[in-house]
């Protein structure tokens, strides 16, 4: 049985969608100019943490009408799920070059970049999914497209951009939040 969401047009599910992409990639920019003078040796938690929270502030302002919770529990699982899989991806980088795993080459970086990607985009859905799971009856599939976008996201951005890391970053979030745009404007067009 659908529960076909009759406002959310074609219409409105293409100006949702723009809305997402922009203003995902907008805060994550806005994000990017903030930390960019941040002091040297500052962890990479702290600098991705800021750059999602601006990321999550941009998609929360999209969303919030249809989250059944605050717009900021939105923004605090999505720093939080960002920061945790940034985490679990640095674990993962500091084995892999314990044991001598070529990181640097185009196919490793790639490689390397596609798991990185996989890990926030599940953390970070994980999160999320709790959040879309009242307004969305598959709402689980968020955990899907959520590491797709991610995943694919940064394997492509290292794949391009590997020497540019503001370009590389930019990049990721465009290709994720395209992704996860368009999941979300599905669930909402049949919600709950």
């Amino acid at each position: 049985m659908s529960n076909y969401n009759p406002q959310f047009n074609r219409e409105a599910q293409t100006i949702f969608w723009l809305q997402w992409v922009f203003f995902s990639i907008l805060g994550w920019s806005l994000g990017l100019i903030l930390t960019t003078n941040i002091a040297e040796g500052t962890r990479a938690r702290t600098i991705f943490g800021i750059m999602a929270a601006m990321m999550g502030i941009g998609q929360a302002f999209v969303i919030r009408r249809y989250l059944r919770l605050p717009a900021f529990v939105w923004i605090i699982a999505t720093t939080v799920g960002f920061i945790v899989g940034q985490f679990f991806s640095q674990v993962l980088m500091t084995e892999l070059l314990a044991r001598n795993v070529s990181v640097g080459s185009v196919g490793g970086g790639v490689v390397v970049g596609g798991l990185i990607g996989i890990i926030v985009g599940l953390s970070l859905g994980v999160l999320q999914a709790f959040l879309i799971r009242p307004i969305a009856l598959d709402w689980y599939l968020w955990l899907i497209v959520s590491t797709i976008g991610w995943g694919l996201g940064f394997q492509l951005a290292t794949l391009f951009f590997d020497t540019r890391p503001m370009l590389t970053s930019l990049f990721t979030v465009m290709v994720a939040s395209v992704i996860t745009g368009l999941a979300v404007t599905q669930f909402l067009s049949d919600p709950a």
